[in-house]
């Protein structure tokens, strides 16, 4: 019985193993990949892992198929192991920052120490130079404790005005300007007017200012109270009159709203007089208060330059700004009258973001006239707030080149407010006795429960915003119920809507008769006593902002610990504080308070009191505060002291009404502002922004005659939108709460804002789009629409411009079809649909690169309604591209760029969304984002569903007819939802109301976006992140080429829309809910999260495999996840950004510079990244998943990594641009936090690189072990079977042909099956498998070893080394083969004969038609199977081994070859056209064949149907060229032959069926035709199961030394160095230059380099160096010099034209030799090429051509006539060798013998011998000829030892030949007589002329055919030298000992 069969060879690479670890990881990944793709499968099968089968159609199946076959189907493809275990890491550094955070950035802590707020290290040389200066303070705020007892205080700023009227620094001479209030010489009780004892006052000169064109007089009286100059500083009030001054009372000392004209008035009218006495009095310093006077140094520029202005800052979200319109036009023109300035300076210096703003004019000021020096805050922590808080202190971008830049932000110090000590309370008894009686008091008096085990908490202030008055009245329920014995006390004016909404619902709490006893509020200003104080146990402060705090301080010396926020200069005293990171977020607040007052209450007494004690004992000490004052007035004092600054000649001012200066050009432009990121209008804002203590004014300046001028001019008088006061505030929502006393604050504002927006509007339709549907304003609405429907408008253009562009990419114009650059570049007169793609996408990326910046410009002048309502209906033209017409590639084009155009404005939906909202915190921009986002997804990848469903493409078209109306009808829907979601939301938008109408974009002020450095490195990110646009789109391609059919696609896209928009939802709602514990969550997701592109790299390099192996489910898995993973991260970094940014127009100017960068990174996308890739043997041209895959892999790692590095990086600057108030402990881990997190990042950064290494080798080939080696490895089998082998059984025989071929295949699956590496064979039948696991053990030394009988094959041992000398015999008959092996190659020293394909090729006359198979079957023109194995056999038992040329990429072309009438054109056709023949399409042996249609052939051998080739998509029959280099050369038709889809089974396991009977008749060795155009990895798997003893790969120099994959290529074979060809036919060539032939016989001594770049003339001794050049040109190459292409390379152009023999000549410069080569017809000089060749010790394997003459390109052999379609080749009759150089015309002209033989030519065989004799073993030694070197002649020599000259064994000496037709060159003898060498004396043969065959050197008898050469040896000098003896040209002479 025959053995048992072996195991089928696996030939796919094996998939990773797992150890027992990784279980758990496996079962994970089948059953998440059998749920996620469950629901598609249509049968049960479906949920198989191998899904690969399913995409098989049943015709394609082999119905031959057997048991056995040459290589197993694919398990299915190989488990990401890797990147499940990186999916599972991937947001492992955002979750450790957001833990570590968590835990050390505390959120909350307990203050038990009171905190040193001032530095005691001043320096004293500011302080020195301050010393004598005079300073000049202006405040509405202000007391007079000198005269009159005044007390006109609002807050913290009336208190410090007053410690400095009494406590300013010494040394400094003081003036106190105020403006007095109502006042009256008699005050009553009661009385709200002040006595300003102006009696005793000294009235000065008025000033006199211009408001609206009316000058206005402002009374002046002074108080002196020191004397300037005396021994004490001087003190002085200024104190002054006018009726808007004096109408204000102590409870509206501020007037608002700023859009009243009155109020406007007022401050022109104070700063104007401010300035007035600034320039009256010349001040060396003006201490400006907040924004209230900020206008007044700018007045008094022009008359006092010296001027220094110090800022403090007490409260900075009050800037004195009017947010309720843009300033433009007319308002402008308004502003400048009532200021009295030019409206230049208005926009220069008072508007942020095309807004007023006061506070800009003192910072301008710092900044441009004092270095940005000059600003301080009243607090540390609220100096680093605002600064980062408010873009107005942000660093601006310089803008104007001509102009100095200020980069550096203006510093704003520090300047903690001091407590006097005479304000302490100083107890007669122990603190806790004084607390317990104040209690028992203030229970009673209050009305509380007496109950001294109470815990008394009091909140004291005004009733605002500022103060977290809502937080206090939504949380007083809440303490109340949990805390039993909590007390609470509420007392303050009520001063916004925010307290109004506080005091309703405090007093309904208090109502209510659970809450009797404890819970007082008071709504008025009430001075408290000490006694209240001191009862209570906590002092409440949940306040938002607060700049320093005295009320804590109050508290605090009276033993009360404060409960409440660390905001701004609260902090400083023991309590129990929370961080307000996110203070808009109201969740967040209330838990924060509750958490704070929880952990007070559970506090106990003892600890309590230790806490008191220390309260009480805290100091903030007043000498402290003065020297850091007089440090600020020394720092922005000029450096030479007191001396005046000149002005400049563009600053000096012009006279405006001879009443008060105005300004010329500014130095520097408003740049930035701090406003919202929702546009401020009315009530909003105007709550939170604008001045609360105050009122309106009756008071106006103009008169009559200037209201009516004023209308005449359009000038309205009141031209602004009006902000509802704060008595109509107070009303609404007192409506609001008693109609819904249940609605929050916001709930509040929201709707009193819809209100006010409505009554705003005229129009009906604006008034309607203003009203609130189910709670949204419509107008939100349709922008939202707009924002989720703008994907269909881009998926229509792009469906519509690739059918058009692929329909009809053949029917370019001509002027672009027939240019020369286009053909060179594109490959001919169409495009390919890969680069149809790029140039698309290109387009398209143009267009956003351009217009991105073009829509923020029109921002800027037109209406942003507009705009929207343009971007809307841009989309409508599409539509009309539906009517069917004749598609234009062009136009495609335009149509692709013009829809990039408008789509580059889609962030005008998300900048110029909700401007009618209430200003939102990021909780709530998150989920609005979060939910477009989503809905954007839904329909995004619906669409996508859709068209991959009904697959337009599949509409197939016909050449009339290219758009058929079906494809219309298909893409209907699209359109009519273009129509739907274009005009009616572009039409409303133009009706859109309030901002959407009246506001634009700031024309200047928002460059300090970049200021931000986080958001310029995400910038940068976004940038890189663009570079990888196009391998983003190449995902969906991945998919279908990794097999997925398009309906499933279809129904996975549905499943993504559905779990994407949930999963988005679900990640903004946990977003949201996590922000009220900070912004940890969110910077940890935009930041650390890595580009999901880096996950997907890895996931799809791992799976992908060249040959297919079904489709992956495990990637599908993955690729979920990580589309989540980056819509998690893209969603948070928008979040991010709109939090840091705070401003839609600093949103607007980052999107459109950012979408334009990214446009830009998007437009070079393609080229950069296919550039990248194909450094990496990798290409984005493919329909090869592996080959996509690496060349992702290859783009997105470094790209990808650059990109998440500059994320990491914005880590450390995230926090400050973010406003992230900080808690105590945050200093000491700033940095290390952040350095964790990045350290954590990087970590997967390089765990994502080391999991992605890139293609990944197959395992070594086994190869057989030169010389005798006998390893010494572990026995895995051994067994002897003579019996006849067959393939797949242990049988190791002979075969039916008498080889032993089929033997060593079954002992190497033996290998295989044992898993070993080395196997022994005997041909005596039997096998032994090895296990070796290193080299050592293989190579044993050779010198204890005798010859033994068995070969040895190993994965250890090298091809190379086998002193190969092949000769091609180009298309001779086999029968004349086997005769050649058998008289002349053995004989001769050949040991390899190379063979013209043997399989039946098409018909023709042209030898290129062997290169074009019809089938596998073994019948050519040379000869039929039987002739063939009778030649293979003769070959064998000469020792000549037959090398068969394969070729495997392709098969026969449809067009027909001869006759030349019918020359290219289609055969097989019908009739007979232009383009078609009626010849039919056959074989040799006349097997019919078509268009990729082989199904003629052999089941399991040759019979292809298109489907195994390669093609496009949904068109069987076409497949892109190969050339233009651009395409990729291992997919498309190289020279229009259809290629084979090498990368399919089927293919693989038909070609080895086709190589295995080959290989089984005797055939070891193989040369690959075209292996260049064949994935490596397809032919190692297609010869892998075969023990080949030698492989060589056409491989061009290009693809071979610049190839990444060539150590993948060297891993299966040698290549055969076509360089080598072009190396020695550049030294042999003569040049021509200027039209005079050279001899070029520098060159010709350059031979000897044979290194082309090499270091130097000696480098490695002539001998190939180790490094990887060498593996090309060295041990891994075949050299030859001319093989059947490159001879007739030269006349390509024209096949059918003759060749003179003129033409043969290579007419070059000697640079770039082009495609001339050395050949048979350059004669005798072909010939000394030849010898040189054999003789010289270069590359591993040489190879001799032996040709036929050829007088045109496409000629074929000898006894084919012209034209002829099946005539047989001659029997071979071979010429002599020629005798000139080139060949004569009487040569070229001898038709009885065509055949060259140039292998019998004269001097081959010998050398051959020589060869043999020399390589491997010695060294070359140049000159050979001692002390001889001449142009033209050179000579080397051969030693056995390296570098020792005084002996060698071999010599060979060449001079240049002459060439009679350039007719340069050595026509004279070389003497050698008397000339000296290393070798030894004695009588040499010159072995270059002998006759072939040459014998072995054991087998020579003596005889030498020509002369012999004597050399002696001088016995005097012991050297040797010829005695005689010449080198004739051409000639050459080579001995050997």
């Amino acid at each position: 019985p025959p053995p048992p069969p072996l195991p089928a060879p696996r030939l796919r690479r094996a998939a990773p193993r797992t150890s027992m670890s990784t279980t758990s990881l496996l079962l994970l990944s089948l059953s998440l990949s059998l749920c996620l793709l469950g629901h598609f499968a249509p049968r049960a099968a479906a949920l198989d892992v191998h899904l690969g089968a399913s995409n098989l159609d049943d015709s394609e199946r082999d119905p031959d198929d057997q048991n056995w076959t040459w290589g197993d189907t694919s398990d299915g493809a190989p488990l990401p192991v890797y990147g499940y275990v990186l999916a599972l890491c991937w947001a492992l550094p955002a979750l450790l920052y957001w833990g570590l955070s968590r835990c050390a950035w505390l959120r909350r802590r307990v203050v038990t120490e009171a905190e040193d707020v001032q530095t005691s290290d001043t320096p004293n040389e500011e302080e020195s130079k301050a010393r004598g200066s005079y300073i000049m303070l202006a405040a509405l705020e202000h007391t007079t404790p000198y005269f009159g007892d005044v007390r006109a205080v609002a807050g913290g700023l009336g208190k410090v005005v007053d410690l400095v009227s009494r406590h300013h620094p010494a040394d400094t001479d003081l003036s106190l300007v105020h403006a007095m209030l109502q006042h009256t010489r008699t005050p009553g009780a009661g009385s709200t007017a002040f006595d300003y004892c102006l009696d005793q006052a000294i009235e000065e000169p008025p000033i006199k200012v211009s408001i609206d064109d009316v000058t206005e007089t402002i009374k002046v009286y002074r108080h002196t109270i020191r004397e300037r100059g005396g021994e004490e500083p001087g003190l002085e009030y200024i104190l002054l009159s006018h009726p808007a001054f004096e109408e204000r009372t102590k409870s509206t000392i501020y007037p608002n709203p700023m859009t009243r004209h009155g109020v406007l008035c007022f401050f022109s009218l104070w700063n104007q007089a401010v300035g007035k006495l600034l320039a009256r009095r010349k001040p060396d310093i003006f201490h400006c208060p907040d924004y209230h006077t900020a206008i007044a140094p700018w007045y008094a520029l022009p008359s006092h330059p010296s001027l220094r202005v110090l800022l403090v800052l007490h409260n900075a979200e009050y800037q004195g700004g009017i947010s309720t319109d843009q300033v433009r036009d007319k308002k402008m023109t308004y502003l400048s009258k009532v200021f009295n300035l030019t409206p230049q300076f208005i926009s220069d210096h008072l508007l942020l973001e095309n807004r007023f703003n006061m506070l800009k004019a003192a910072v301008d000021f710092v900044k441009e006239r004092q270095g940005s020096k000059g600003i301080c805050a009243v607090s540390q922590r609220y100096a680093q707030e605002c600064e980062n808080l408010y873009s107005l202190f942000w660093p601006p971008l310089c803008a104007d080149a001509r102009r100095p830049c200020k980069r550096a932000p203006p510093l704003i110090e520090g300047l903690d407010n001091p407590m006097l000590e005479e304000e302490r309370a100083y107890l007669d008894c122990p603190l806790r006795e004084a607390k317990q009686k104040a209690k028992a008091n203030t229970q009673a008096l209050l009305g509380l429960k007496v109950d001294p085990n109470a815990r008394l908490f009091v909140s004291l202030g005004r009733m605002v915003r500022q103060k977290g008055v809502d937080l206090l009245a939504d949380v007083t329920p809440w303490l109340l119920s949990t805390f039993p014995n909590a007390q609470l006390v509420v007392i303050g004016p009520i001063c916004d809507g925010y307290g109004h909404y506080a005091a309703q619902t405090l007093q309904a709490i208090a109502d209510k008769p659970e809450n009797e006893g404890r819970l007082h509020v008071f709504f008025e200003f009430k001075a408290l006593s000490d006694e209240i104080k001191f009862a209570a146990d906590f002092c409440l402060m949940p306040s938002r902002d607060e700049p320093f705090g005295y009320v804590d301080v109050e508290f605090a010396w009276r033993g009360a610990l404060v409960v409440g926020a660390r905001a701004g200069g609260l902090g400083k005293v023991p309590g129990f504080y929370y961080v307000a990171q996110n203070r808009e977020n109201i969740v967040r607040l209330r838990r924060e308070l509750k958490t704070a007052i929880r952990s007070a209450m559970q506090t106990p007494d003892a600890q309590l009191e230790q806490m008191s004690e220390r309260a009480m004992n805290c100091s903030f000490p007043l000498e402290e505060w003065q020297a850091k004052l007089m440090k600020l007035y020394g720092e922005i004092l000029p450096q030479g002291g007191l001396a005046d600054i000149s002005l400049s000649a563009d600053s000096v001012p012009r006279v405006v009404n001879n009443v008060v200066s105005s300004f010329g050009p500014p130095r520097t432009r408003a740049q930035s502002s701090y406003v919202s990121f929702s546009s401020p209008i009315s009530v909003f804002d105007i709550t939170m922004e604008a001045e609360t203590r105050g009122g309106g004014l009756s008071w106006e300046p103009r008169s009559h005659a200037f209201v009516e001028e004023a209308a005449e001019q359009e000038v309205p008088i009141q031209c602004l939108r009006q902000e509802p006061s704060e008595e109509e505030l107070s009303d609404r929502v007192k409506d609001k709460l008693t109609m819904h006393p249940s609605l929050g604050m916001q709930d509040v504002l929201e709707d009193i804002g819809s209100d006010l927006n409505i009554e705003a509007e005229r129009y009906k339709m604006p008034k309607l789009l203003a009203t609130p549907v189910m709670g949204t304003p419509l107008i939100h609405i349709l922008v939202s629409v707009g924002y989720v429907a703008s994907p269909v408008g881009p998926l229509l253009t792009a469906v519509v411009g690739t059918e058009w562009g692929l329909r009809g990419s053949e029917n370019l114009p001509r002027w672009l079809s027939e240019a020369n650059w286009f053909q060179r570049l594109f490959g001919g007169p169409s495009l390919d649909p890969s680069i149809l793609a790029m140039i698309f996408f290109l387009a398209n990326s143009i267009a956003t690169c351009i217009f991105a910046p073009i829509w923020a410009t029109l921002a800027k002048r037109h209406q942003p309604r507009h705009l929207l309502a343009a971007s809307f209906l841009l989309n409508l033209p599409i539509v009309l591209t539906l009517v069917p017409t004749e598609p234009n590639v062009l136009f495609a084009l335009l149509l692709v760029f013009l829809q990039g155009a408008a789509s580059s404005g889609l962030f005008l939906f998300v900048c110029f969304n909700f401007m009618l909202s209430v200003k939102p915190d990021m909780t709530e921009s998150a989920l609005r984002m979060g939910m477009l986002e989503a809905m954007r997804a839904f329909v995004n990848w619906i669409l996508f569903a859709y068209v991959l469903l009904a697959s337009p493409s599949s509409v197939a078209g016909t050449k009339e007819n290219p758009l058929p109306i079906e494809l219309s009808w298909r893409l209907l829907p699209l359109a009519v939802l273009v129509l739907i979601f274009s005009i009616a939301p572009g039409l409303l938008c133009l009706w859109a109301p309030g901002p959407y109408r009246d506001d634009r974009a700031p024309t200047e002020g928002v460059g300090r976006v970049w200021s931000r450095r986080s958001v310029v490195l995400l910038a940068a990110s976004e940038f890189v992140g663009g570079l990888l646009g196009f391998p983003n789109t190449r995902y969906m391609a991945w998919w279908m080429e990794n097999g997925w059919p398009i309906d499933r696609l279809g129904s996975i896209c549905i499943f993504m829309a559905l779990g994407l928009s949930l999963v988005l939802l679900a990640w903004t709602k946990f977003l949201r809910s996590s922000a009220v514990h900070g912004y940890y969550l969110l910077i940890g997701t935009a930041l650390l999260l890595a580009p999901a592109s880096l996950l997907q790299c890895v996931v799809y390099e791992e799976v992908s495999t060249y040959t297919f192996q079904g489709v992956s489910l495990s990637a599908f898995a993955l690729s979920f996840v990580s589309v989540i993973l980056d819509l998690v991260r893209t969603s948070s970094i928008w979040a991010l950004k709109i939090q840091i940014l705070n401003s839609r127009w600093r949103l607007l100017t980052y999107c459109s510079a950012v979408l334009a960068l990214t446009g830009c990174a998007n437009a070079i996308s393609p080229g950069v990244c296919e550039v990248i890739a194909r450094f990496s043997a990798a290409t984005y041209i493919t329909s090869n998943q592996k080959e996509m895959a690496d060349a992702m892999r290859a783009t997105v790692l470094p790209l990808g990594t650059a990109q998440y590095i500059l994320q990491l990086l914005a880590m450390f600057f995230v926090r400050r641009d973010l406003r992230v108030a900080q808690s105590w402990r945050t200093s000491r881990c700033r940095a290390l936090l952040p350095t964790i997190a990045v350290l954590g990042g990087l970590g997967l950064t390089i765990a994502v690189c080391l999991s992605s290494t890139g293609t990944k080798d197959n395992p070594p080939r086994v190869r057989r072990c030169k010389g005798p080696v006998q390893p010494a490895c572990k026995v895995l089998y051994e067994g002897t079977n003579d019996a006849p082998a067959r393939f797949g059984y242990r049988s190791f025989g002979r075969n039916q042909y008498g080889m032993t071929t089929t033997g060593r295949y079954n002992c190497l699956q033996q290998m295989h099956y044992y898993e070993g590496d080395t196997f022994l064979f005997w041909e005596s039948g039997r096998c032994e498998v090895q296990q070796c696991q290193d080299a050592a053990s293989v190579k044993v030394n050779s010198s204890e070893m005798i010859p033994l009988e068995f070969e040895a094959w190993s994965v250890y041992c090298s091809m190379s080394g086998q002193q190969l000398t092949a000769v091609q015999l180009l298309e001779w008959r086999w029968q004349d083969v086997g005769e050649e092996c058998e008289r002349q190659l053995g004989p001769a020293g050949i040991n390899v004969v190379q063979i013209s394909p043997p399989s039946e090729h098409t018909v023709g006359e042209t030898w290129a038609v062997r290169y074009q198979p019809v089938s596998y079957k073994l019948e050519s023109r040379a000869g039929t199977e039987e002739e063939f194995v009778t030649m293979v056999a003769k070959c064998e038992a000469a020792g000549v081994s037959v090398m068969a040329d394969l070729v495997l990429n392709h098969m026969a072309s449809p067009y027909v070859l001869s006759p030349t009438s019918e020359l290219g054109k289609v055969c097989g056709s019908n009739e007979s056209t232009e383009k078609t023949s009626t010849l039919p399409c056959e074989g040799w042996a006349g097997t019919r064949y078509g268009n990729r249609d082989f199904s003629y052939g052999q089941p399991g051998l040759d019979r292809y149907s298109p489907h195994n080739f390669h093609h496009y998509k949904l068109n069987l029959l076409s497949n892109c060229a190969f050339p233009p280099f651009a395409n990729n050369r291992h997919i498309c038709d190289l020279h229009a032959l259809p290629d084979l889809d090498t990368e399919s089974i089927k293919v693989q396991e038909m070609l080895q069926a086709y190589i295995g009977h080959l290989f089984e008749i005797g055939v070891r060795m193989f040369r690959i035709d075209a292996a260049a155009h064949i994935y490596p990895d397809s032919i190692d798997r297609i010869l892998s199961p075969f023990p080949v003893e030698y492989i060589t790969l056409e491989i061009y120099g290009q693809f071979a030394t610049g190839d990444p994959a060539r150590d993948q290529l060297l891993n299966i074979g040698a290549f055969t160095n076509f360089d080598y060809g072009q190396y020695v036919s550049e030294r042999f060539f003569d040049t021509r230059k200027v039209k005079k032939w050279d001899a070029n016989l520098e060159a010709f001594n350059r031979l000897l380099d044979l290194r082309p770049h090499a270091p130097s003339r000696d480098a490695c001794n002539r001998l190939p160096c180790d490094n990887p050049f060498d593996r090309y040109f060295g041990s891994m190459s075949l050299v030859f010099l001319d093989n059947q292409d490159v001879q007739r390379q030269k006349w390509s152009g024209d096949a059918q034209a003759e060749i003179p023999i003129e033409d043969v000549l290579c007419d070059w410069s000697g640079v770039g030799v082009g495609t001339c080569r050395l050949s048979y017809k350059m004669g005798l000089a072909y010939h000394q090429a030849m010898l040189f060749m054999l003789a010289w010790p270069f590359g591993d394997a040489v190879r001799i051509m032996s040709s036929f003459s050829f007088q045109r390109f496409g000629q074929g052999p000898p006894g084919v006539g012209n034209n002829s379609r099946h005539d047989k080749t001659d029997i071979v009759k071979c010429r002599g060798m020629p005798s000139t150089a080139p060949i004569s015309e009487e040569y070229e002209s001898d038709e009885d013998n065509r055949w060259i033989c140039e292998h019998r030519w004269q001097g081959i065989s010998p050398l051959i011998r020589f060869r043999n004799l020399v390589k491997g073993r010695t060294s070359v030694s140049t000159p050979g000829i001692v002390d001889h070197s001449e142009p033209g002649r050179i000579s080397f020599s051969l030693t056995p030892k390296k570098g020792d000259r005084r002996y060698c064994e071999g010599l060979v000496a060449l001079q240049k030949g002459y060439n009679y037709i350039s007719k340069v060159g050595y026509q004279t003898d070389w003497e050698l007589n008397r000339e000296e060498t290393c070798l030894p004396p004695g009588k040499y043969c010159n072995l270059a002329v002998q006759k072939a065959p040459w014998p072995k050197p054991n087998s020579w008898g003596g005889t030498c055919d020509g002369e012999w050469f004597q050399l002696a040896r001088n016995k005097t000098e012991k050297l040797t030298y010829f005695n005689g003896g010449i080198v004739s040209p051409p000639g050459l002479i080579a001995l050997h000992v």
